[in-house]
């Protein structure tokens, strides 16, 4: 969970940088999209075993599980915490729609675009995140989800992939 969290503020701020976005705060919208997750499984262990196994490790469907089990789901966690935190709104947006980007205020979709890109980035890396992961046919065959994001910002995938792999040999670099 936390190579992977890491790894996505990498990829986040490296994006960032090639879009000129704010990498800094492009980097900590990568790195705690996912501490909702925390809280949530924190609150109740036996209703957070069943969210994975309900989601059968598929990403796409762990928002939707979570708020059936909860009523809320991590990404809105994670950006509750980072408002109590007082985190700027580009990050508590980009965290907290970085599922699905297309539904920010246009003002802050780029983060979330960038969010959701940098978190898909670390799964076609090969790392999940302890709870979920991408289908398996999803490297080969891009999902649209993630083709409209890249659109969103006229990148192509193997721009993306490059950035991805560049992250990763930076995170290896540092003993990660």
């Amino acid at each position: 969970f936390l190579k992977h969290a890491f790894l996505s503020a990498l990829i986040a701020q490296r994006l960032a940088s090639y879009l000129k976005l704010d990498p800094g705060e492009a980097f900590l919208a990568g790195l705690m999209r996912d501490i909702g997750v925390y809280l949530l499984a924190t609150e109740d262990r036996a209703k957070y075993l069943e969210v994975i196994k309900e989601t059968d490790f598929n990403i796409s469907k762990l928002p939707p599980v979570e708020n059936k089990v909860f009523g809320t789901y991590h990404a809105l966690m994670s950006a509750r915490l980072l408002q109590e935190w007082k985190f700027s709104n580009e990050v508590l947006m980009g965290v907290a729609f970085h599922h699905n980007p297309e539904k920010a205020d246009p003002r802050y979709q780029p983060f979330a675009y960038l969010t959701f890109l940098a978190e898909q980035a670390v799964f076609r890396l090969g790392f999940d995140n302890g709870i979920a992961d991408i289908l398996e046919g999803d490297i080969e065959n891009p999902p649209v989800k993630l083709l409209d994001a890249l659109a969103y910002f006229d990148m192509n995938i193997e721009t993306y992939d490059e950035i991805s792999q560049l992250s990763l040999e930076e995170a290896d670099n540092m003993g990660l």
